[in-house]
């Protein structure tokens, strides 16, 4: 056809849907209308109307659960509205089922859990009574299938890991007040599987940002503000949880409670960064902050071990002020989140971590310039030397 040929091609017909959110709307897609948040609007991060119109929770409740915010409860007596149930009462399908067997197969394993068999039983019974549990379980074996080249349908299953982690989302936030309180044992599980999906997608999307610091320092600090929301679960319910813990995650849990000033060791990893620390010009409780979040990987460090449940500690027990230095991008808290990137680096065959961890040293460093190369020094080395 020639360039001033006035034949019309034909135009790509638009299926529109009639209740579909304002962003679908905007960008021409159909909109499969699932809420809080839609798939199309999940899958590529956007912010999805139907998250701020909230139809369906209850008007009198706050800080509910979203994708940006720590994992705490504010219950609300309020009966749900009658368009919760088609998102909580949706039938799980063949997929699902699939998505069970291969967390219980290859997911657990990969997590460090396969040994732990109390722990996997007590997290399976849990599920099978606990809507928000399960979704979070098929939702964490859907992100761990996306990254598996052979099964073909990478997109499929990060696309349905969101829909998954979505659906549990919603239906934690309508959980009873009283369930904490009767039963604390399903939202402490919840937590920590929600934790390690919100740590692999914090960390695919370093790895697939580069050169993008704003957007990486707050997915990272989004990251860290969700485990401290963790930590707070926990320690609300600790004395009512301890009794149920089996013996096999109380001996993992024990390994790392060592309290000593172990960052203060000349001979230590972060005995370095701790000097520079202290000698900083921040205000007290900002070095305050800083030095507890060294300690504490310092003793993370001395376990000498790597994986998933090392990595995703330290996030759990770094203080809240430390948190508000990484959102501000203060290069002294830059430093701490380089040498905890260590960590990340030693777990890279875990598919929860990959390459993120040498990706996000290389990116700080690049970032706070020669001026900063004392501060760094080790985490350099480390990758350098690997």
């Amino acid at each position: 056809m020639s360039p001033n040929s006035k034949e019309k091609i034909p135009r790509r017909k638009h299926h529109k849907s009639r209740y579909g959110c304002l962003e679908c709307k905007k960008r021409h897609r159909k909109c499969d209308e699932t809420r809080p948040i839609c798939v199309n609007c999940g899958s590529i991060g956007l912010q999805c109307s139907f998250s701020s119109n909230r139809p369906i929770l209850p008007a009198s409740r706050n800080n509910t659960i979203t994708t940006t915010q720590t994992p705490e409860q504010s219950h609300s007596s309020t009966s749900p509205t009658p368009e919760l149930p088609d998102l909580s009462t949706e039938r799980y399908s063949l997929v699902h089922l699939e998505l069970l067997n291969h967390f219980q197969t290859h997911v657990l394993k990969s997590l460090g859990l396969e040994k732990m068999s109390e722990i996997t039983a007590l997290t399976m019974n849990e599920a099978f009574a606990t809507p928000f549990l399960m979704d979070q379980l098929l939702a964490i074996s859907a992100a761990h299938k996306s990254t598996l080249p052979d099964t073909g349908r990478q997109k499929y299953y990060r696309t349905e890991a969101t829909r998954l982690q979505t659906r549990a989302l919603a239906q934690f936030n309508e959980t009873p007040a009283t369930m904490s309180a009767e039963n604390p044992m399903p939202i402490f599980l919840y937590s920590t599987f929600l934790g390690q999906h919100v740590l692999y997608d914090t960390l695919h999307q370093i790895s697939s940002h580069a050169g993008d610091m704003e957007a990486l320092l707050d997915k990272m600090a989004q990251c860290l503000s969700i485990h401290h929301g963790i930590a707070q679960i926990a320690g609300h319910s600790w004395e009512e949880l301890v009794p149920r813990l089996p013996s096999d995650f109380e001996a993992h849990k024990e390994r790392h409670c060592e309290t000593t000033d172990l960052a203060n060791n000349p001979d230590s990893e972060c005995y370095g960064l701790m000097q520079l620390l202290r000698k900083t010009q921040m205000d007290e409780s900002s070095i305050h902050a800083c030095c507890t979040a060294v300690e504490r990987l310092q003793q993370l460090i001395n376990a000498q071990e790597s994986g998933i449940n090392l990595v995703q500690e330290w996030p759990v027990r770094v203080p809240n002020d430390f948190i508000n230095l990484v959102k501000q991008g203060r290069p002294e808290s830059l430093a701490v989140l380089a040498h905890y990137s260590v960590l990340l680096h030693q777990a890279r065959d875990s598919w929860v971590i990959g390459n993120a961890g040498g990706f996000l040293i290389q990116l700080i460093c690049s970032h706070l310039g020669e001026n900063w190369a004392a501060w760094l020094e080790w985490p350099l080395s480390c990758i350098s030397s690997t």
